[in-house]
């Protein structure tokens, strides 16, 4: 969220119009939102393969006002920016604003973020269960992660057992990937939250 604060208030200070960055689940539909202009961020999202279309469509016609920029990684498409509302944007400022969300992308692919994987039941994992895959992610063994939370050894695999079934993974490594993905909308309470010139939007799954 801090990067697509900074990368949304380049845009503002570039003088684009109301600009929005949406982080995509494994299903598609985004998950969660960072708008500059939250009255804005709905209509933004709405028709973005429709804008991608008609930006991408015949070669030589005329520029429309929003720019809309996918954001991949190498597992494929994980985020989308829309930047703009009504007026064309000046190329040079189009350019400035690719350039800059790909540093983003090439900065998320480096810390393993991508498209918000499935938690299975449609929820979230529970915090006592959180806790636990958090420390096993970090390379802890069973026995140091029920020292560190003051549990027995059973609960913690118990509570692994139940955190690898939530999140379809077989083994540690994969649980810290699913992790590193799982990140950005992790603390992030559900509903709308007005942080620093933003307003980010976690959307129920």
């Amino acid at each position: 969220m801090d990067a697509a604060t900074v990368l949304l208030d380049d845009a503002r200070r570039l003088g684009v119009g109301p600009s929005a960055l949406y982080l995509h689940g494994e299903a598609g539909p985004p998950v969660l939102t960072v708008e500059t202009e939250p009255a804005a961020g709905g209509e933004l999202c709405a028709g973005v393969f429709g804008l991608l279309r008609e930006r991408l469509g015949v070669i030589g016609s005329e520029r429309i006002g929003r720019l809309v920029i996918p954001l991949l990684t190498a597992r494929g498409w994980f985020a989308t920016l829309v930047h703009g509302s009504g007026a064309a944007l000046p190329i040079e400022i189009e350019r400035e604003l690719a350039l800059r969300a790909t540093e983003l992308s090439v900065w998320c692919t480096e810390r393993g973020i991508g498209r918000v994987p499935r938690v299975a039941g449609g929820g979230d994992l529970a915090p006592r269960r959180y806790r636990v895959a958090h420390l096993a992610a970090q390379g802890l063994t069973n026995a140091e992660i029920a020292q560190t939370l003051d549990i027995s050894i059973n609960t913690v695999k118990s509570r692994l057992k139940q955190v690898f079934v939530q999140l379809e993974v077989d083994n540690r490594t994969e649980l810290s990937h699913v992790l590193r993905r799982l990140a950005p909308v992790r603390e992030v309470p559900l509903g709308v939250t007005r942080l620093r010139s933003v307003t980010v939007t976690r959307i129920t799954p």
